[in-house]
């Protein structure tokens, strides 16, 4: 397993060139963090996973519910009660119970069982989806903040190339346009660099909201693995989407709900 960290340095330019203020990511207490901790970090705190685990749990409870029997009524009935100092001409009781036949309560409840599979399903849909999404943004603000670090090392040569032009003015080897030329490319690059710093705190802050951690501060991602994973080929990947696919499945799982209804 190889694992690539950096280290960005601040890069102090002369005169002719303005400070880049911006600070870079900071280092957590393990020094970096990985997709995978990114990811643990979606599942337990993605409020739409949370949202989908609650849909889960009512569709059971409906389950539940749908499964029990009508409950029983009773009632007192009375008439003139107290009239002329006496009980009332009609008093009594009323017992009622509905009795549901040919497995009604049965089928119903493995209907709303039904409905809670079907939200397993999309549980799972949607927990890909974040982990999917998790990874998409990690990779995205890792590029940002290697580009960081092609851009200080663009700015110090930059900064070189401005010394050197300066030292060949001074033999009489190039004239001033040349050194001016060279001070606006230094320019350019710490322009390019304040870019590459709001790229990365613009990846970090859209990476952080799929997490669900906006306060955790901007650290320096790893990558843990460079294995590369064979090509895909089609037919197999075909087959394994329609066998694993949670949209199919959870179609599967609706025309069995609709078939018990």
């Amino acid at each position: 397993m190889r694992t690539s960290t950096f280290l960005m340095l601040l890069i102090v330019l002369t005169a002719t060139a303005p400070t880049v203020a911006q600070q870079p990511v900071t280092e957590s207490a393990g020094g970096v963090i990985s997709l995978g901790e990114l990811q643990a970090m979606a599942i337990g705190n993605n409020p739409t996973l949370r949202q989908a685990a609650a849909q889960v749990e009512a569709e059971r409870g409906a389950a539940q519910q749908a499964g029990l029997g009508p409950n029983p009524y009773v009632g007192y009935v009375a008439e003139q009660i107290g009239v002329n100092g006496t009980a009332g001409e009609l008093q009594g009781a009323a017992i009622q119970q509905e009795f549901v036949r040919g497995n009604k309560l049965g089928l119903s409840r493995e209907k709303y069982a039904q409905r809670a599979r079907i939200a397993e399903t999309n549980l799972a849909a949607q927990q890909q989806r974040v982990l999917n999404d998790v990874a998409m943004r990690f990779y995205e603000t890792y590029a940002a903040q290697q580009r960081i670090d092609i851009h200080h090392r663009m700015i110090d040569n930059a900064h070189d190339n401005v010394l050197t032009y300066k030292e060949m003015l001074n033999m009489g080897q190039v004239g001033e346009a040349d050194v001016l030329r060279a001070e606006v490319e230094l320019r350019r690059a710490t322009v390019n660099l304040k870019q590459a710093f709001n790229e990365q705190d613009r990846a970090w802050r859209e990476l952080m909201s799929y997490v669900g951690a906006p306060s955790l501060q901007p650290t320096a991602l790893m990558i843990e693995s460079d294995t590369h994973q064979p090509p895909l080929d089609w037919d197999t990947a075909v087959s394994q989407l329609l066998a694993t696919s949670p949209q199919v499945i959870a179609a599967q799982q609706k025309i069995r709900h609709d078939r018990i209804v």
